[in-house]
């Protein structure tokens, strides 16, 4: 079985998203369900030009952020 890639993730959240707006009953919940798909929708069309997420690319993401030793304070 082929794991989801970012762009299909962000897709199927997007969707999700619409199917709770159009099940929304309050306009303010509409709305807000909408700027969250847009959002993932957004997001998704990133990923899909984005190297550093793309499928089989030779640049990976750090499954951590780097760290950075802190400076002495000299007196």
């Amino acid at each position: 079985m082929k794991s989801e890639t970012p762009t299909q993730k962000y897709r199927r959240e997007a969707a999700e998203c619409q199917l709770n707006a159009a099940n929304a009953e309050r306009t303010i919940d509409r709305k807000a369900w909408l700027r969250l798909a847009a959002d993932w929708t957004k997001l998704a069309e990133a990923a899909a030009f984005n190297p550093l997420l793309s499928e089989g690319s030779r640049f990976k993401l750090a499954a951590h952020p780097p760290t950075y030793a802190r400076r002495s304070r000299r007196k």
